[in-house]
């Protein structure tokens, strides 16, 4: 598909504002979605750009609600606008997630369903902290992100942070009284650092 193809032409780099008609079919493509896993790959390859406005200019133009399909459930809608959010967390676009929460009013604990988290909902702070993106993580606790959730089916923002090594995060969190006694938090420590954290 396009969208992973213009990946493998970036090599991993932010480049300048993308073709008017890579833009144009990146916007078919994700018009076209029906898997959240696929909607949110092209948000991503879109948020790799420099400029805000290419992000805006995107979201203008796709629909403002995708029918997903996740294995047994769907169809259901998906707001566009949750997907993005999700999609800055998870490559460190603070300057996105912050015109999407304070100037388009997108809620911080805005669940997707079937991301690529690989469970049955995902929410931005774990897209963040199992990147490691303390920025990002630290926003969306500032803006009322849920660090102990009470669905016990759901991993919380520590278990990613720990699973993914990511030391810093797991002490923001801690910082903001995760509760490592709860469902789903790191029932070990990777390393030594970690565990000083904890005890």
């Amino acid at each position: 598909m396009l969208f992973r193809t213009c990946c493998h032409i970036r090599h991993n780099k932010k480049m300048a504002t993308p073709p008017q008609e890579i833009l144009v079919e990146l916007t078919k493509q994700f018009n076209s979605s029906s898997h959240p896993q696929d909607a949110i790959e092209i948000a991503m390859e879109i948020l790799q750009s420099t400029e805000i406005e290419d992000v805006n200019k995107f979201v203008e133009g796709v629909n403002p609600n995708l029918t997903m399909q996740f294995g047994m459930f769907g169809p259901f809608l998906q707001s566009t606008k949750e997907l993005f959010l999700f999609g800055a967390a998870k490559v460190g676009h603070l300057d996105v997630m912050k015109n999407l929460v304070q100037m388009q009013g997108v809620d911080v604990n805005s669940p997707i369903v079937g991301s690529i988290l690989y469970h049955m909902e995902s929410f931005p702070s774990e897209a963040a902290a199992s990147e490691g993106f303390v920025d990002c993580l630290k926003y969306l606790l500032e803006r009322g992100a849920d660090v102990n959730p009470s669905d016990a089916r759901r991993p919380v923002p520590l278990w990613w942070a720990v699973q993914h090594g990511q030391l810093e995060c797991v002490k923001l969190l801690l910082e903001h009284k995760a509760d490592v006694n709860c469902a789903h938090a790191p029932l070990s420590f990777h390393n030594d650092s970690m565990l000083e954290c904890v005890l």
